[in-house]
């Protein structure tokens, strides 16, 4: 995230398969970098390198267009994907969480808050202690988002979920057998694009794909992803990566590539929810 010229960077360390009971891909410790020349050279040093640890092990900055002008507030929000484990994966978490921080202390780690749920006058509590944060999404052994991005247009939070789904509408751990083809590869994905008003919600889902492919058939996609620069009003796109080859093509002969999908946007007037066209 850009703000006031300085670029933040969320980075974390990635441990692949680690996880005896799902084969998930643990992250952490995170910390955060910074350039303050575009990017030409970066400070690695700018945090403590255990900065967030366990289930803050991945943060993802909400964006508000470019070096951030568009903020609701002077704070910088920040979602975390995390486990009932107290752990941070990769792939099917069971929850977001949400925090905050002043824009100017975004290197501090004692001056993030973290949500905390909703008072009974409807103001939004605060604590400090991430222990005690309460989910603002909860979607258990499916959540893997990499950013919740802010749409300017529909005045909506937006983010695409994804996870390992079987056939029967199970979560999936990730290098699995493939209980129809005979094969272990990454076979098939869900997609769920969700929407809300406030970056800790109430989310709504307004897309959901339990076999998303790619546009030769191939399965296996994840990490989508709205660019804040390609979220226009009339120019709106999703970017993805795609894992494997379409059927009955199997490994070693996957293709791992960078997508670019377009995407209409419509208000649904009668509910005022969203709707996608592909």
């Amino acid at each position: 995230i850009s703000i006031d010229g300085v670029l933040y960077w969320a980075v974390t360390c990635f441990n692949y398969g680690d996880d005896l009971d799902f084969n998930r891909q643990r992250y952490g410790p995170s910390w955060i970098i910074t350039s303050e020349d575009g990017g030409v050279t970066w400070n690695l040093n700018a945090t403590n390198p255990k900065m967030f640890t366990g289930r803050l092990a991945a943060p993802r900055f909400v964006q508000f267009g470019r070096d951030n002008a568009g903020a609701r507030d002077e704070y910088v929000y920040v979602h975390f994907q995390a486990t009932n484990g107290g752990a941070a994966f990769f792939e099917q978490n069971d929850m977001l969480f949400l925090g905050r921080v002043p824009k100017d202390q975004i290197l501090n780690r004692t001056a993030y808050e973290f949500y905390n749920g909703e008072m009974p006058d409807g103001q939004i509590a605060w604590v400090s202690d991430d222990s005690i944060a309460v989910p603002v999404w909860s979607y258990p052994l499916m959540t893997a988002v990499q950013q919740v991005n802010y749409h300017f247009e529909t005045k909506s939070y937006i983010f695409a979920n994804w996870a390992w789904i079987s056939y029967d509408g199970h979560p999936r751990p990730d290098h699995s057998p493939d209980e129809r083809n005979d094969r272990t590869k990454h076979q098939r994905s869900q997609l769920v694009l969700v929407e809300a008003p406030e970056p800790w919600g109430p989310f709504s889902v307004f897309h959901i794909d339990d076999d998303w492919s790619g546009w030769d058939g191939s399965t296996g996609a994840y990490t989508p992803v709205f660019p804040p620069a390609w979220m226009g009003p009339d120019n709106f796109w999703m970017v993805s990566t795609q894992c494997c080859d379409p059927f009955p093509v199997s490994p070693p002969n996957n293709h791992y590539t960078f997508n670019a999908q377009h995407v209409t946007l419509k208000l649904n007037m009668s509910s005022e929810r969203l709707l996608v066209k592909w």
